[in-house]
């Protein structure tokens, strides 16, 4: 035998016993698994004999052993791991583009957050410039506290403001009229 099929033979024949032990299986129980005698499968172990394509077709289909990897070690020992690597580049892809969304829709709540934050400041003045302005005119401080306490004059009142708006709405409208009475 020339000294190239010897050098395959035995590549082979490694790569077989590293299938075995990484299954975790005796040579008998390999054997066994392949359906064919120890003898053959010890043969096929030593590099004695190259293993049959019946055999090589039970680690194919049986073990999902690669026979890339098996006859000309390229690659991965099982086409799962194969799969796997795929998948995981697929899945690494995968949390790379939600990273980024994450990040514009986290921009995006952050320039939302500083609206609302503006928002919130701009009101809690409003709210503080109203509170001193009725600190100013005791009338109106009393009179909410009547309208708080009696729900009726709540409501004679809203009334009455409704019917002022639709009578009287050129007084209400946001320019002042030129000859408007300041009540404060």
């Amino acid at each position: 035998m020339d000294s190239r099929k010897k050098e395959i033979l035995k590549a082979v024949a490694i790569r077989l016993k590293k299938v075995r032990e990484q299954l975790g299986y005796s040579p008998k129980e390999m054997a066994f698994r392949l359906k064919i005698t120890p003898g053959a499968y010890n043969k096929n172990e030593k590099g004695t004999n190259f293993p049959w394509l019946d055999t090589q077709r039970r680690l194919l289909e049986d073990f999902d052993i690669s026979m890339d990897w098996f006859l000309f070690n390229k690659g991965t020992m099982f086409f799962k791991e194969k799969d796997v690597r795929e998948r995981e580049k697929e899945l690494e892809q995968a949390v790379e583009e939600l990273k980024r969304q994450l990040e514009e829709e986290h921009k995006e709540h952050e320039a939302d957050r500083k609206k609302l934050e503006e928002e919130c400041k701009k009101l809690e003045k409003a709210v503080q410039e109203n509170e001193a302005s009725i600190e100013k005119n005791p009338e109106v401080r009393e009179l909410l506290d009547h309208m708080e306490r009696v729900p009726m004059l709540y409501h004679e009142i809203m009334l009455h403001f409704q019917k002022f708006k639709v009578e009287k709405a050129e007084l209400l409208s946001p320019t002042p009229a030129p000859n408007a009475v300041d009540l404060r």
